[in-house]
C-alpha cells in the first residue's frame, strides 16, 4: 500500500509544475511513527532547545564561527559529500515528500535550518527551530528528479514561496533517474558523471 501511494505521489509530481519548496510543516512526534493522515500545513515554532543541536551533533562534527554565526560541519563524511544524498524519500500525506537520512545527524539536519557551502569549511549547516520534512527546492524534466538544499538566509526560518534558481548554485542540485527515485539508497543512484549533470541541470 505505502509503495502504491509513493508511486502515486511521483507520477502527480511529475504531472505538476516544474518547481516548488516542499511545505513547511508542524513538528511530528519524533518518537510516535510517522502515520499518512491529513494534508501538510503551516510551520510553528518548535520547542526545542539550541543547546540541543549543540550537545547531540558534536560527536558528529565540529561547531564553528562562520560569518557571525555558528554552524555545523560534518566530520567523517567522503570529499564528494553532500546533504540529501544518504538516504531516501518517503511520501506522505500529512508531511508531503519527506527526506529520511541513513546519517546520525539526520534528525537535525535535514528538518531543521539550511545547509550551505563554503570553499574554506565546506559543507555547513545553520540550525534552525521549525521543522520541515525536507528544507529543498526541485526541479524536475521527463527523465530525472532533481533537488537542492535551500541556500541559509539571515533569518534561516523564513518561509519563502519564492524559488529562485538563480539563487541557487548548480552543484547543489542532486539529480536522480525519475524512475530511482524511491530507491531505498539515494546515494547509489545520484548522477555523478559531471557532463551528464551539468547538461541536465542547465
Amino acid at each position: 500500500m505505502k509503495r502504491v501511494l509513493a508511486q502515486t505521489a511521483v507520477r502527480l509530481m511529475l504531472g505538476g509544475v516544474t518547481a516548488c519548496l516542499l511545505t513547511v510543516v508542524e513538528i511530528p512526534n519524533p518518537v510516535a511513527p510517522l502515520s499518512l493522515v491529513s494534508e501538510a500545513r503551516a510551520a510553528t515554532d518548535v520547542s526545542i532547545s539550541i543547546s540541543t543541536f549543540y550537545d547531540d551533533l558534536s560527536s558528529h562534527g565540529d561547531w564553528v564561527s562562520y560569518h557571525g554565526a555558528t554552524v555545523f560541519v560534518p566530520v567523517d563524511v567522503p570529499d564528494d559529500w553532500r546533504p540529501y544524498t544518504l538516504g531516501h524519500w518517503v511520501y506522505t500525506e500529512q508531511y508531503g515528500w519527506l527526506w529520511v537520512s541513513d546519517e546520525p545527524f539526520g534528525w537535525a539536519t535535514y528538518h531543521y535550518g539550511r545547509w550551505g557551502y563554503a570553499d574554506d569549511i565546506g559543507w555547513y549547516w545553520v540550525p534552525g527551530t521549525r521543522w520541515a520534512p525536507a528544507w529543498v527546492s526541485w526541479r524536475r524534466d521527463r527523465e530525472h528528479m532533481i533537488w537542492a538544499p535551500l541556500p541559509p538566509r539571515r533569518d534561516p526560518d523564513l518561509i519563502s514561496i519564492e524559488v529562485t534558481f538563480d539563487t541557487t548554485p548548480d552543484f547543489y542540485w542532486v539529480v536522480v533517474p525519475t524512475r530511482e527515485f524511491l530507491a531505498e539508497d539515494i546515494s547509489v543512484v545520484v548522477i555523478r558523471d559531471e557532463p551528464e549533470f551539468v547538461r541536465i541541470v542547465e
